[in-house]
């Protein structure tokens, strides 16, 4: 039902048409724009936020610079997370996106564009299954939310996915290329087969599913996180990149790349700095436009011992190095970026609260958290994560006071 005093009427700028009566008007719901719940509307901050995170890591860029990067990303990631609300509000309100008034000769008299009859106008709608202008590519080796997923598997059905952005680009009271209807019946059809879709599928359980696997991964990392401390209150840590030159990123298959990170850690446990001072470590397996396959490592180090990056940033590349060939192989130290700053390097357990939070809730979130937003496509049962806990670093125990004021800062960030 429209609210008549929320009504924007205009003429219907489609002439000498059979289908459509004189003085025909176009009818438009205002007040449309904050129709998402507060919490719904807060998630989308942040899944935009996190793609947009992915994104720029994806073409090699870790936070703060490369400005054409950062604008190819920030297209993906607002495309994406787009997506994600329109199909929220496509099945948050029973609604078609379009009704139309007819006269005793069956033509179109007044049309009605409800709240959701909006996206018609929408780029990231209209784009179907492409998920850029840049060539008209599409993520069909990557995994996206089930949200995306169930829009791009059902445009790939409906005549947009044919036409492209084309298709919607005539006013909705236009014929269909093949004239059999309206365009604004073909989009209230591509609604109806989303939220029919979206029944089969079992979409709540498969959101549910996919956020479970990573909170999952995140509470284990977080227990690392936990352990460490409460062995050696006082950690340095630091986070690395290690994967391949753009030059070998496509020859690089993720059991190759396994089988080098393999080797890799089995040669770190030998170095004697890694012995003597490594109280705990976690890996992230992940996959980069320019870098092809490769890992995200945070190191948690003695920190009464170690007050810098450059011998472990050093031992580090060289090993990587050694291990997929010189010419092969580069590294990266996450540290001096923004993202990463507030939570790595030197940090005080008893002192650094907010280090520790920004360790926690963010660097060891963003690895857990990222791959249901969007990863490449792996194998069912690739390991994706890990940890390197040394065995010569003591009891867990022999902190029971710090663990338990550790325990109760994580737990307050796992809320």
């Amino acid at each position: 039902m429209i609210d008549m005093d929320n009504r924007i009427e205009t003429a219907i700028p489609v002439e000498h048409s059979p289908y459509i009566a004189p003085g025909a008007k176009h009818v438009k719901c205002a007040n449309v724009r904050y129709r998402l719940p507060r919490k719904a509307f807060m998630g989308g901050l942040y899944t935009h936020a996190m793609l947009a995170r992915i994104v720029h890591d994806g073409h090699g860029i870790a936070g703060d610079d490369g400005n054409e990067w950062l604008r190819k990303s920030s297209r993906l990631a607002y495309r994406l997370s787009g997506i994600e609300k329109i199909v929220t509000e496509i099945l948050l309100f029973d609604e078609p996106g379009f009704a139309g008034k007819r006269d005793s000769y069956g033509r179109i008299t007044e049309l009605i564009e409800n709240g959701i009859g909006r996206f018609y106008y929408d780029e990231n709608f209209r784009m179907g299954k492409v998920i850029n202008g840049d060539g008209g590519k599409t993520l069909d080796r990557c995994r996206v939310r089930p949200k995306v997923q169930l829009f791009l598997d059902v445009c790939a059905r409906h005549p947009v996915g044919q036409y492209g952005d084309q298709y919607f680009a005539g006013h909705p009271l236009s014929r269909t290329p093949d004239g059999k209807q309206f365009l604004w019946e073909s989009y209230n059809e591509l609604f109806s087969m989303i939220r029919s879709e979206a029944k089969a599928r079992g979409l709540d359980k498969l959101d549910i599913a996919n956020t479970y696997r990573s909170t999952r991964a995140f509470k284990g990392m977080a227990a690392i996180v936990k352990r460490c401390f409460a062995k050696c209150p006082r950690i340095f840590v630091i986070c690395m990149d290690v994967f391949y030159d753009e030059a070998w990123a496509d020859k690089a298959t993720v059991d190759l790349a396994k089988r080098h990170h393999a080797d890799f850690v089995n040669r770190l446990r030998a170095i004697a700095a890694i012995r003597k001072n490594l109280v705990g470590a976690i890996w992230k397996l992940d996959w980069a436009e320019t870098k092809g396959h490769g890992f995200r490592w945070v190191f948690m180090l003695d920190g009464k011992n170690v007050h810098g990056t450059w011998q472990y940033e050093d031992i580090v590349d060289e090993l990587w190095k050694s291990v997929v060939g010189k010419s092969a192989g580069t590294t990266l130290l996450l540290n001096g970026f923004r993202r990463f700053a507030a939570g790595s390097g030197a940090i005080d357990a008893t002192k650094d609260h907010k280090k520790l939070e920004h360790l926690v809730g963010s660097v060891i979130s963003d690895l857990a958290y990222k791959d249901q937003f969007l990863c490449i496509e792996r194998k069912r049962g690739t390991r994706t994560w890990g940890p390197l806990v040394p065995q010569n670093k003591g009891d867990v125990t022999a902190n029971a006071a710090q663990g338990d004021d550790l325990q109760a800062t994580v737990d307050s960030i796992l809320q």
